[in-house]
């Protein structure tokens, strides 16, 4: 089965509880559409946790590309970045993810790093003859003669996707970044599908529950954070 999670902010418990609740194996595929880190009880243990294994693949989020540059400039001596662009990411979560690194020895601070600089802005993959199209926040700027390939990663991550829009012919467009019950209060912790999109963010930010679609059988599974 192929499965996609969003927003997971941090949440290595109720990850690992999914995993659980979905009865994943090896022969089952995971995407993780960005936001895995910034949040929670443990960001950066999750983060190793799925670098580790061979078969879920991360989708870059605004949590890990906002903080890229910042963990390099503190520990690899990368390009200087400013004080407010080092309080803002810890206004918006890093705050848990900077503790976690400064207690992990030097050789899994650049494991951490090397990962974060691999994660992709995009992944797609086609189930039951539909293709999705796993990008954190939407298509910014938008044309249909456009590769994905051409999106600049900001085009992808911080922008969110008018819900339920129409992008491409037989494809379905799977986004985070907003929590669902923003885009409908009465879907508060809940996945809201269209023929067009699914957004995933189910508030594990927010301590509210995390969600999970299958897309071969359109289930949908939830655990609390």
């Amino acid at each position: 089965m192929t499965y996609v999670i969003s927003d997971l902010h941090g949440h290595h418990h109720a990850f690992l509880h999914m995993l659980k609740a979905i009865s994943f194996c090896e022969d089952d595929l995971l995407f993780l559409n960005g936001d895995i880190i910034d949040g929670g009880e443990a960001p950066l243990r999750l983060l190793l946790d799925i670098s580790y294994r061979t078969n879920v693949f991360p989708v870059l989020g605004d949590c890990e590309y906002r903080a890229r540059p910042i963990l390099h400039a503190l520990y690899e001596g990368g390009k200087p970045v400013s004080e407010e662009e080092v309080d803002e990411w810890l206004r918006m979560g890093g705050e848990s993810t900077l503790r976690e690194m400064e207690a992990l020895p030097s050789e899994q601070r650049k494991s951490v790093l090397d990962y974060l600089d691999d994660i992709p802005p995009f992944e797609a993959v086609t189930v039951n003859d539909v293709n999705h199209i796993m990008v954190h926040g939407g298509l910014a700027n938008f044309s249909s003669s456009r590769r994905l390939e051409s999106y600049k990663v900001e085009e992808l991550i911080t922008e969110s996707a008018p819900f339920g829009r129409r992008y491409y012919k037989n494809s379905r467009i799977l986004t985070g970044h907003v929590p669902t019950h923003r885009l409908d209060a009465s879907k508060k912790g809940k996945i809201i599908r269209s023929p067009y999109q699914i957004a995933l963010d189910c508030g594990a930010s927010d301590g509210i529950a995390l969600g999970c679609y299958c897309m071969e059988s359109g289930e949908e599974f939830y655990v609390p954070v």
